[in-house]
């Protein structure tokens, strides 16, 4: 007898394999970048800041020193993000700002 079926299936299922497994590992790829999660960050810090200030002028927050506290911790954390985008990452090394 001749395996030339178990040959073609073996092909039909590794051009499946492939089909599938490089979108899913460009994803992967893609969700592990800098820049993606810089993106993600920023939009955090974005929606903690408007939940924030939403808070306040809802009366659910009051009392002025710890508010104040918060609010320079959110600046101090953008400021600190800001920062991040522009230093490049060397693997291994120092970190070198641009």
């Amino acid at each position: 007898m001749s395996d030339l079926g178990f040959n073609v299936w073996g092909s039909i299922t590794g051009v499946i394999g492939l089909v599938t497994g490089l979108p899913a590992l460009a994803c992967w790829l893609y969700s592990q970048m800098p820049t993606y999660n810089m993106r993600i960050l920023d939009q955090l810090l974005a929606e903690t800041e408007v939940v924030f200030d939403s808070a306040i002028k809802g009366g659910l927050l009051h009392g002025g020193n710890g508010l104040h506290r918060f609010n320079l911790k959110i600046w101090e954390f953008a400021w600190t993000i800001s920062e991040e985008k522009y230093t490049p990452f060397v693997p291994g090394g120092r970190n070198y700002a641009i």
